[in-house]
């Protein structure tokens, strides 16, 4: 690809992606994020996946690299007891730098959240017309943060990131991740999302995924904190958890944070943010950056019976959703971070297995991938620490 070939008309378009993907703020507007810079040793080394490379048969594959491959992987690292023990790296992928984690920003915003909550300037149980002025009929007016943070709020809204549905290119727009239409255009992601409206059922009931949600989160925070959210996540958790790297959050054009989709990191730092929570919320150091209630909520809270009635149990038919984490249901108390185009952190805490995955699939949503990627986590996690 040519890089003067690529705009914002087309940079989330395959083969694009792969170079846009790891260069988003050339594209779109970001914010800094900065790091503690303690790096130790080389987070970014080529291990191979040769340890692991029967694993992927099972499910139809060859091997390991036959499924990173097939799945458009650009970098996959596989942690075991807190050392890197497989990687692996496509020829165009750079390990340096930050690669765009799409809807695994829910999860990392949902992470700041739980810091915020824990040293009370969050009240989950609040409403959300608490911390932001809402108009009545906002869906958001009646609903409170954790259904924000469950994914239950019952938000008239339709999530097709590949259809011509007016709202969701509105929502582009109002991103800065699309050309604007003069005939459309929302200035902001704060004038587009808080004025859409209730559904006629209440909140609570039903797992719906609805991105405008987690933006929706994003300006919540910065709202209880009095710091926008890039300095918030900078703050509360890049340093503390001491990441190697800086990472960049695309904003809009008022400044708000696409805490949605937008945040840019390593996938060594993906990996690393994975640990923390394997390690019960305790950094490197030791030093307690994640709260036990809050590590203990995101393994085994949620509701059973709103994920059952909502959009995504076909890929997990036993999990479950907290705090914008996805639960596998399983023995082990596995949970994930997704987001489309390829997006994965995996998280083992019992094996203490922590796996990243970042790629460049042409489709958003591919619904015979992603049931598959996340079987073959859980099997690599399952063989490791057998």
């Amino acid at each position: 690809m040519r890089r003067e070939n690529i705009k914002l008309s087309n940079w989330r378009e395959h083969p694009n992606s792969k170079w846009a993907f790891q260069h988003v703020t050339e594209v779109v507007p970001c914010a800094l994020i900065n790091s503690a810079n303690t790096r130790d040793g080389d987070p970014y080394e080529k291990l191979g996946a040769e340890a692991i490379e029967n694993y992927g048969k099972f499910a139809n594959y060859t091997g390991l690299q036959d499924f990173l491959g097939s799945t458009h992987t650009n970098g996959f690292i596989v942690s075991h007891k807190g050392r890197p023990v497989a990687s692996w790296y496509a020829d165009h992928f750079l390990p340096t730098k930050p690669h765009l984690l799409f809807s695994v920003s829910k999860s990392i915003t949902a992470t700041v959240a739980g810091i915020l909550q824990a040293k009370g300037l969050l009240d989950v149980n609040a409403p959300v017309s608490e911390y932001l002025e809402l108009p009545i009929a906002s869906a958001y007016f009646d609903c409170t943060v954790q259904h924000v943070l469950d994914m239950t709020v019952a938000l008239d809204f339709d999530e097709d990131y590949t259809s011509a549905a007016t709202d969701y290119i509105k929502y582009r727009q109002a991103s800065g991740w699309n050309p604007v239409d003069q005939t459309s255009y929302n200035d902001s992601l704060r004038s587009f999302i808080l004025p859409l409206k209730k559904r006629a059922d209440d909140h609570g009931n039903v797992f719906r995924y609805r991105s405008p949600n987690s933006d929706l989160l994003g300006m919540i925070l910065a709202s209880a904190a009095k710091q926008p959210f890039p300095q918030l996540m900078e703050q509360l958790l890049w340093k503390p958890m001491c990441a190697d790297s800086q990472a960049w959050v695309t904003v809009d054009h008022r400044g708000d944070a696409r805490t949605a989709g937008g945040i840019c990191t390593t996938i060594a730092d993906l990996s690393r943010l994975g640990q923390l929570i394997s390690d019960g919320g305790l950094n490197k150091k030791g030093e307690r950056v994640l709260s036990a209630h809050w590590i203990e909520e995101v393994l085994h809270g949620g509701n059973a019976d709103a994920w059952q009635k909502g959009d995504f149990a076909y890929i997990l038919p036993n999990g479950k959703y907290r705090n914008k984490w996805y639960q596998y249901g399983n023995d082990d108390n596995a949970i994930c971070a997704m987001g489309i185009h390829g997006q994965y952190l995996y998280i083992n805490p019992t094996r203490d297995v922590v796996i990243s995955k970042v790629a460049s699939q042409p489709l958003p949503v591919d619904e015979e991938v992603e049931p598959t990627v996340l079987k073959v986590m859980d099997e690599i996690a399952r063989q490791l620490d057998s």
